[in-house]
C-alpha cells in the first residue's frame, strides 16, 4: 500500500512542471543533454515534443493501414504535397491549425481539428465519426472538400461534408461546469438528398491519437447504460442505444480494420496503451430525411499514469459515478445548445461591444476573436493552467478584455493572477521574472483607465509597492567594466524565446512602464510621498535604455535602434523590443528608434511585407505580425493593410491562427494550433482602426480603408470602450455626403475629439452651410449628436 502510494506521488511529481524540470536537470548531468535545457520553458516543450515524437515513431510506421487523423493522412500519403518521410521522430509540422472549444472557468481546453476530430483535453484521446456506405468505410480525414464554421452563440464548431448524395454535419460545443463535469456535446446529422432510401452505418470511434500524435489509452470498458469508461474514467455517454460495440487493443489490431467483422466486444486492455473502441448505429434514411446521433464526451481530469495506479472503484465512488452518469444522461443536445445560447445572452444583454462594416469577413473574424478571447479565460493562473499562455500573454488577454468592455471578467483574471504572483513575491524563490511582475502593474493601471474604480487600485496597492521595491533593488549598479548594463534589470530568461539569460530590452520597457503606471496609480490614491522616488527610478531606467541603445549602436557600427539586448543587436526578435509602443504605450510609434527598428526589420526579415522567423518559431509568426500590424496602425501607416490582409487570409474559417505559419504551404508549422494571442492582437488591430485614444486626444476611425465608405453598408459601432468612457457611432454615406451619428458617456472629455477619413474631407455641413475643411481630419464638438460633411471624391 505504501509502495503504491509512493509510486503514485512520484509519477504525479514527475508530470508536474517542477518535477519535469528536476527530471531533465538530473538527465542533463547524467547523460549530457544539450545546454538549452537550462531554460525553464524548455522542460515543458521537451516533454511535449520530443517524447511525443518518439512515441509517434514507435507506433505509426507499423500501423499505416488504419485510419489516422487528418495531419497524419497528409504526411503519410506520398501522393500528397505535404508528404514527409519518416525520420527519427514524427511530429505534426504541416497541419497545426485547430479550434479550441473553451469556456470561462474551464481549465482544460478540448479542440476540434479541420476535419471534425474532437480531442477531449490537452494530450488526450479523441472522438471521431465514420460512415460506412456501400461496404466502404469513410473517415472525414480522407475527404478533401470539408467546410468548417464557428458560431459565437453558443461557441460551437460545425464540420460539413458531402458523401455521394448524403450531407453530413458534425457539431461540437462545450458546456462549462464544475471541474471534471464539463461535457462536450457532439451530434452527427445525416441528410439524404437522394430520391431513394439510404442504408448506412454511422460509427462513433474512441481513438488513441490526437492532433499531436499518439494519446495513450490503457483500458476501455462499455457499460450497460450506454457509457464508455476510458482509462477507468467516465469518457463517452451515448444518447441512443448502439447496434454494435467493438473494443480492441494493439495486439488484436485497430478497430478500423475490424469494424465489420466483430460483434459486441465490450472491453479491452492494452499494456502498450493503444486501445480503441467504436459504437455502430445502423440507419435507414428516407429521401429528404435527416437522422442524428448524439453523444457527450467528458473531459479527462487525471493523467494516464495516475489512473493506472487506481484500484477497483469503492462503493462510494461507484455510487457517485452512477449519479454523475444519470445526471448527464438527462442532458439533451438541442436543449443544452439553446440553454447555453440563452445563458450567454444574459451575461451582457445590452452592453456588448458590437461592430460591423462593409467587409463581412473582418466583421465575422472580429466577433469570432472576441468569443475565443472570452472563452479562453482559465480559472487558474498561466503557470498552473493547461493553457498555452505565458504570463505576458495572460496580461495581454486581460488588457484585450478591457478593450472590448468586459471589465468584470478582466478584473477576475487580474485578481487570481495577482494573488498567485503576490505569494511568489513573498516567497524566497520567485516563479515570475521581474519583467512579468512589472507588467502586472501596467495591466492594473490599464484596467483602471477603463473601469474607473479606485477600490481596485487600493486592493492591489500592497502588491504594487512590493514589485516596485523589487525593481528598485534589482537595477544593476554602475560598473565601469560593463557600462552597457548599468541601470538595467539583471539578466533573466526570455518569456518569449528559448534564449540564454540576458538583459533584454523588452524587460527594461516593462520595468519603465511599471514605474510610469505606478506614478499615475499613486496620484489617484493621493500618495504623493511615493511619487518623487518613482520619477527618479523611471528616469534612471530610461537613461539605462538610451545608454544601452547608444552603446550597442557604436560597438556594432550600425543604426541607432532598439536592440535585443546589450549582447544581441539585430535579428527578428527586435519586434519584441517595441513593446514600449504596444501594449505598454510608453513610446510613440513615430520615434526615430522605432522607425529605424522597423526599417531594418522590413529590409532584412520580411517577405512581401510579412515578418519571417528562421527559428523559434519557424516561419511567419502570427503573434509578431499582429504586433507589427498594431504598430503600423498607431503610426497610421498604409503598411497596415498588407499585414491585415495576410492575417485575414491565413485565419481558419473558425477564426483561429496557429502560432506560426510555414511560408511554402500556408499551414501551421510550429507552436500551438490555436494561438489566443493572435486573436488578441487581431482585436487590438481592429480596435485601433476604429479609435485611437492614447494621451489626452481621441480620434475616431483613424485607419479605416477607403472601401469601408460604402453607401450600402454603414459602419456601425456600439458601446466601444475608451479611456474617456463608452461611445457609439454610425457612419453612413449618401452620394458624397457622410453622416456621423454619435453619442457617448464620457466621464471626462478628451482635449481634442476628431474623425479621420481615408478620403479628404471637402467641407463640413453646419445648419445647411458649407464650412471648408480640405483635410482628412475633422474636429468634432463632443456635445453634438450628428455631424455631416462632404467627401472629396476626386482626391484619395
Amino acid at each position: 500500500m505504501i509502495k503504491s502510494w509512493l509510486g503514485k506521488k512520484a509519477l504525479q511529481f514527475i508530470e508536474s512542471h517542477a518535477g519535469s524540470k528536476q527530471f531533465y536537470s538530473i538527465a542533463n548531468k547524467l547523460f549530457r543533454l544539450p545546454t538549452p535545457t537550462k531554460h525553464p520553458l524548455f522542460f515543458a516543450q521537451q516533454q511535449a515534443t520530443w517524447w511525443q515524437g518518439h512515441i509517434n515513431k514507435t507506433i505509426i510506421p507499423n500501423n499505416q493501414t488504419q485510419i489516422w487523423p487528418f495531419w497524419l493522412q497528409e504526411q503519410l500519403n506520398d501522393q500528397r504535397p505535404l508528404y514527409s518521410p519518416f525520420t527519427q521522430t514524427i511530429h505534426n509540422h504541416h497541419q497545426r491549425k485547430w479550434t479550441a472549444l473553451s469556456a470561462p472557468n474551464q481549465d482544460q481546453t478540448p479542440s476540434v481539428d479541420p476535419k471534425g476530430l474532437l480531442t477531449c483535453a490537452l494530450h488526450s484521446w479523441s472522438i471521431d465519426h465514420w460512415i460506412k456506405l456501400d461496404n466502404t468505410l469513410y473517415s472525414p480525414a480522407t475527404i478533401q472538400n470539408t467546410q468548417q464554421t464557428f458560431s459565437n452563440n453558443p461557441p460551437c464548431v460545425t464540420t460539413k461534408f458531402k458523401l455521394k448524395q448524403l450531407n453530413i454535419k458534425i457539431t461540437s460545443f462545450l458546456k462549462a461546469g464544475h471541474p471534471g463535469q464539463a461535457p462536450i456535446f457532439n451530434q452527427i446529422s445525416i441528410t439524404n438528398h437522394d430520391k431513394d432510401p439510404q442504408s448506412l452505418s454511422c460509427f462513433i470511434a474512441i481513438r488513441p491519437y490526437n492532433t499531436e500524435g499518439i494519446a495513450p489509452i490503457q483500458s476501455i470498458q462499455y457499460l450497460s447504460n450506454h457509457v464508455f469508461m476510458v482509462n477507468q474514467q467516465l469518457g463517452l455517454i451515448l444518447d441512443q442505444p448502439p447496434h454494435n460495440i467493438i473494443c480492441s487493443n494493439m495486439e488484436n489490431g485497430d478497430i478500423s480494420n475490424h469494424y465489420d467483422q466483430w460483434q459486441m466486444i465490450l472491453n479491452s486492455e492494452c499494456p502498450n496503451h493503444f486501445c480503441s473502441a467504436l459504437a455502430e448505429f445502423k440507419l435507414d434514411i428516407a429521401p429528404k430525411d435527416t437522422q442524428s446521433i448524439s453523444s457527450k464526451c467528458i473531459i479527462p481530469t487525471q493523467t494516464l499514469q495516475y489512473s493506472t495506479l487506481k484500484k477497483a472503484l469503492k462503493k462510494k465512488k461507484k455510487r457517485h459515478l452512477n449519479n454523475q452518469i444519470n445526471e448527464l444522461q438527462l442532458l439533451k443536445f438541442d436543449q443544452e445548445k439553446s440553454y447555453v445560447t440563452y445563458q450567454k445572452q444574459q451575461e451582457h444583454p445590452n452592453k456588448s461591444f458590437l461592430f460591423s462594416c462593409q467587409n463581412s469577413t473582418i466583421t465575422t473574424l472580429f466577433n469570432q476573436s472576441i468569443s475565443h478571447l472570452e472563452n479562453a479565460c482559465s480559472p487558474l493562473p498561466p503557470k498552473l493552467s493547461q493553457t498555452h499562455l505565458s504570463i505576458h500573454g495572460y496580461l495581454n488577454q486581460i488588457q484585450a478584455l478591457n478593450l472590448i468592455g468586459n471589465t468584470q471578467l478582466a478584473e477576475r483574471q487580474l485578481k487570481q493572477l495577482s494573488t498567485h504572483s503576490f505569494n511568489s513575491i513573498l516567497s524566497l524563490k520567485r516563479s515570475h521574472t521581474l519583467a512579468e511582475l512589472a507588467h502586472i502593474i501596467s495591466c492594473i493601471h490599464h484596467h483602471f483607465t477603463f473601469q474607473q474604480n479606485k477600490g481596485t487600485l487600493e486592493h492591489f496597492q500592497p502588491m504594487i509597492d512590493a514589485i516596485i521595491n523589487l525593481i528598485e533593488k534589482s537595477c544593476q549598479k554602475p560598473n565601469p567594466l560593463y557600462p552597457s548594463i548599468n541601470g538595467l534589470l539583471p539578466p533573466s530568461f526570455s518569456s518569449h524565446f528559448l534564449d540564454h539569460k540576458d538583459c533584454f530590452i523588452w524587460d527594461q520597457f516593462y520595468a519603465f512602464a511599471a514605474c510610469k503606471a505606478a506614478i499615475n496609480i499613486y496620484k489617484q490614491l493621493d500618495m504623493s510621498i511615493k511619487i518623487n522616488p518613482l520619477i527618479s527610478l523611471s528616469q534612471r531606467i530610461n537613461r539605462a535604455i538610451e545608454s544601452t541603445c547608444s552603446h550597442v549602436s557604436k560597438t556594432q557600427s550600425g543604426p541607432l535602434l532598439f536592440p535585443i539586448s546589450p549582447s544581441a543587436y539585430k535579428d527578428p526578435r527586435i519586434i519584441r523590443s517595441l513593446v514600449g509602443v504596444y501594449p505598454l504605450g510608453v513610446l510613440s510609434a513615430k520615434t526615430p528608434k522605432v522607425l529605424a527598428s522597423l526599417e531594418w526589420l522590413e529590409a532584412h526579415h520580411t517577405q512581401d511585407g510579412i515578418l519571417q522567423f528562421l527559428s523559434n518559431p519557424l516561419g511567419f509568426s502570427t503573434i509578431d505580425n499582429g504586433l507589427l500590424g498594431i504598430i503600423y496602425c498607431l503610426q497610421q501607416s498604409p503598411k497596415l493593410f498588407p499585414t491585415l490582409s495576410w492575417l485575414i487570409k491565413t485565419a481558419s474559417p473558425t477564426g483561429t491562427w496557429p502560432t506560426s505559419i510555414y511560408p511554402i504551404n500556408g499551414n501551421g508549422c510550429d507552436g500551438n494550433g490555436h494561438e489566443i494571442e493572435s486573436n488578441i492582437n487581431f482585436i487590438s488591430i481592429i480596435r485601433h482602426m476604429l479609435i485611437q485614444d492614447q494621451g489626452q486626444d481621441c480620434q475616431l476611425l483613424p485607419m479605416i480603408p477607403t472601401e469601408w465608405l460604402n453607401e450600402n453598408h454603414p459602419i456601425q459601432i456600439q458601446n466601444l470602450p475608451t479611456q474617456f468612457g463608452p461611445l457609439s457611432l454610425s457612419l453612413s454615406i449618401q452620394n458624397n455626403k457622410a453622416t456621423l451619428a454619435f453619442k457617448h458617456q464620457f466621464h471626462r472629455m478628451p482635449k481634442q475629439l476628431s474623425i479621420r477619413s481615408p478620403k479628404r474631407i471637402k467641407a463640413e455641413l453646419i445648419d445647411g452651410k458649407l464650412k471648408p475643411i480640405k483635410s482628412h481630419t475633422l474636429f468634432i464638438d463632443p456635445n453634438r449628436s450628428q455631424i455631416e460633411f462632404i467627401i472629396d471624391e476626386s482626391t484619395p
